[in-house]
């Protein structure tokens, strides 16, 4: 077995990969639902705007 495959092993083994991964859901979904709804709605407002249509 290599040093790497040592390396990533234990790092796996260290993170409980499910965990992480939801915790990085989560942190998308409430960054999405924070920040990207402010960004989406600004989009939405200039597009609807009248100085898109000229």
């Amino acid at each position: 077995m290599s040093k790497w495959t040592e390396v990533r092993d234990g790092m796996l083994a260290a993170l409980d990969v499910s965990d992480v991964v939801e915790s990085a859901k989560q942190q998308i979904v409430e960054s999405l639902s924070t920040e990207g709804m402010a960004a989406l709605e600004s989009v939405a407002d200039k597009f609807v705007s009248k100085d898109a249509w000229d």
